[in-house]
């Protein structure tokens, strides 16, 4: 790790990426498309990422953001390629839907090949989407850049690009969530071993983010996998709380999303009641338990059973070996809130010594909970 972590710190191209993540790389790869020396070597990637042999730049047009795609191939003004890049972000269904209709809206049936470009490696099928990882891009540039590329400038420049490239794929590898794993992502070091942790190597060339972002972006989809098992009712990705109340038949509809704010990754599930959300809510060392309604004539909390205050004060935690304080503790103050509509109480996970598995364990504990408060309402 040490060593990645020198490479790139000393790489121009990895310095220069910093300002602008995603839209470095696409525009990287835009220059690769339109400068004569490179043109056969974009072609080459192309034909890697698209799984088209046969794949040329003959009569056709490269855009950026046009119709807001990262970066799109155009023959006579019918999108033929679309190419979604992910480097510090994570790709969200609804998103990758959204354009999917937006071609289809501009071109009718005229066939268009979908390229999801991610840093971080997926398996998982979203069709018709391909997946590609960045270290396919890496390969591709690498097995051509000696063959197709005579400048030495342009060389030296694609052969750094390709480097950092495959150095930041490394760094994913590590992100990757292992079943029974300590919660404690922003664990510093310990003094005595001298050895930084992964999340401190990452700070030291502002990569932190990203590994926070694939922490909480694979503990939410472990969630979303066991509730398709085990839940009845929908389960959709949407953090917006206006959008999910105006969804009048939605009762029971489950939300599960993550993301990064206040320089941590978090987690929310919201569950739908009548005029309000059951919210679950993970961030950090946080773990909350809440409400949360958009119509601010809507009182908040709502008026609760004695199984909804237990809930919400956490007492099947409290009730176990852990030593958990519930905020708010101060005497008077019964919820912490975010406005007037999102009011909630919390305590802190360090106190219980969960692993990722007994975390997440909890949160569908909680989701099947509020689950029958619905059910039996």
């Amino acid at each position: 790790m040490v060593e990645i972590i020198e490479k790139l710190k000393i790489s121009p191209m990895y310095n220069l990426s910093l300002s602008s993540k995603e839209l470095f790389h696409s525009n990287f790869l835009s220059w690769l498309g339109t400068c004569e020396e490179t043109k056969r070597l974009f072609e080459y990637v192309i034909q890697e990422l698209s799984e088209q042999k046969d794949f040329n730049l003959n009569d056709k047009r490269i855009e950026r953001e046009k119709h807001n795609f990262d970066l799109s191939i155009e023959s006579n003004g019918v999108t033929e390629i679309v190419i979604e890049n992910k480097v510090k972000s994570f790709p969200k269904l609804t998103q990758l839907r959204e354009y999917e209709k937006k071609v289809k809206e501009i071109q009718k049936e005229t066939p268009c090949t979908f390229i999801l470009l991610s840093l971080f490696t997926t398996t998982k099928e979203i069709k018709p989407w391909i997946p590609k990882s960045y270290k396919n891009l890496a390969d591709a540039l690498k097995e051509k850049t000696e063959e197709y590329i005579t400048h030495p400038y342009y060389k030296e420049i694609i052969k750094d690009y390709t480097a950092f490239i495959y150095n930041l794929h490394k760094i994913s590898e590590l992100t990757k969530l292992e079943e029974g794993e300590p919660y404690s992502y922003t664990k510093v070091s310990d003094k005595e071993s001298g050895e930084k942790t992964i999340y401190e190597a990452c700070k030291e060339i502002r990569f932190e983010d990203f590994f926070l972002k694939a922490k909480y972006a694979q503990i939410a989809e472990k969630i979303h996998e066991k509730l398709s098992d085990t839940v009845a009712f929908k389960v959709k990705q949407d953090f917006d709380i206006k959008k999910i109340m105006a969804e009048k038949s939605a009762i029971g509809t489950i939300y599960i999303n993550h993301g990064f704010t206040r320089a941590d990754g978090i987690i929310e599930v919201k569950i739908r009641a009548k005029d309000f959300v059951y919210l679950i809510q993970i961030q950090g060392d946080s773990y909350r338990r809440g409400f949360e309604n958009y119509e601010k004539k809507k009182k908040m909390p709502p008026v609760l059973s004695d199984e909804e205050k237990n809930w919400v004060n956490f007492s099947d935690v409290a009730n176990t070996d852990n030593e958990i304080e519930v905020y708010p503790s101060k005497e008077g103050k019964d919820y912490n809130q975010y406005g007037d509509n999102f009011k909630y109480k919390s305590f802190k996970i360090s106190a219980t010594k969960w692993n990722t598995t007994q975390l997440i364990a909890q949160i569908m504990e909680d989701i099947k909970k509020c689950v029958s408060f619905i059910v039996n309402n």
